[in-house]
């Protein structure tokens, strides 16, 4: 429980000292520092949902691909009983 209250204690120091050094800067450097930061996550989101987009993609051409090859077999088997 003392390990649980000194990291907990630590994550607040560290906030505050975070809290500390955004009051010290100026607003044009306050405004660079937030445009880095909405680039960043706007580039992990973007990653993120590309990376679903073509995982959507993918299996959709798997399934595909699969069910090309099972209408050839069947296509195949059928013709074959029947002697076409």
């Amino acid at each position: 429980m003392e390990q649980y209250k000194a990291v907990k204690f630590k994550m607040v120091e560290r906030q505050l000292e975070r809290d500390q050094k955004l009051r010290q800067f100026s607003a044009e450097e306050l405004k660079a520092l937030f445009e880095s930061c909405a680039l960043v996550i706007s580039k992990v989101g973007r990653g993120y949902i590309g990376r679903k987009r073509y995982k959507k993609l993918n299996e959709a051409r798997d399934f595909k691909k699969k069910q090309s090859a099972m209408i050839v077999r069947i296509q195949k088997r059928v013709r074959g009983i029947f002697g076409l």
